[in-house]
């Protein structure tokens, strides 16, 4: 079976049972079709991760505070397969050493840095492109454990999470489970084989990461 989110409406499917320590993998590829506000943009859809509390807390009015991995095709000043983009009122910490204008890029060589409600003013967090040519299906992979989060593509390491968290009322909370949802946002897309699978600790090669 193949979920086919036409994009016309600003929206999501998601999970009526939350997730926590897990690895999640799923096929994401992109139609032909997009439509206002981002008719001309890059096509765009998210996996949203660790999604608490009602919808709507977004800039969009569609979405539940979460953590994004984003699924877009690259290639654009707007990002690639793997960006992370806070949903709300959520922040993690991010190595970084690169800064381009208000881009800032994961380096896991890098500095850690805040981002998101109260970080260093960046709700988005760069990769490089993996992403597989228009219409070719792209290998997703997001492994959770506690409150740290590796987003894969294609195979390749992207970015590494830690300390996932939410502000409300002014105080932090750990952030390391919930709902997981798949975007609709303006552009046709599809998904399949959306698989999930429980862990009980974080797997050991991508562990260094977290060094």
């Amino acid at each position: 079976p193949i979920l086919h989110v036409n994009g016309m409406t600003y929206g999501c499917v998601f999970t009526k049972e939350e997730f926590s320590n897990y690895i999640l993998n799923l096929k994401v590829k992109f139609g032909e079709n997009t439509y206002h506000p981002r008719k001309n943009l890059a096509k765009d859809s998210g996996l949203l991760y660790h999604s608490q509390g009602e919808g709507g807390i977004d800039y969009w009015y569609s979405w539940k505070r979460s953590e994004e991995f984003q699924i877009q095709e690259g290639g654009t000043r707007e990002g690639n397969y793997g960006d992370w983009w806070a949903v709300g009122p959520v922040r993690c910490t991010v190595k970084s050493s690169n800064q381009q204008g208000r881009d800032r890029w994961y380096d896991p060589e890098g500095e850690r840095f805040i981002f998101g409600t109260g970080g260093d003013g960046a709700n988005h967090v760069r990769v490089p492109d993996y992403g597989l040519p228009h219409g070719e299906w792209n290998d997703i992979t997001l492994v959770c454990y506690g409150d740290k989060s590796v987003h894969i593509v294609n195979g390749n390491v992207v970015m590494a999470l830690e300390d996932l968290q939410y502000v409300e009322d002014g105080e932090i909370h750990r952030l390391d489970h919930g709902q997981i949802q798949l975007q609709s946002e303006g552009a046709e897309c599809y998904y399949k084989q959306v698989r999930i699978k429980p862990i009980d600790s974080m797997p050991a090669e991508y562990a260094h990461l977290f060094e």
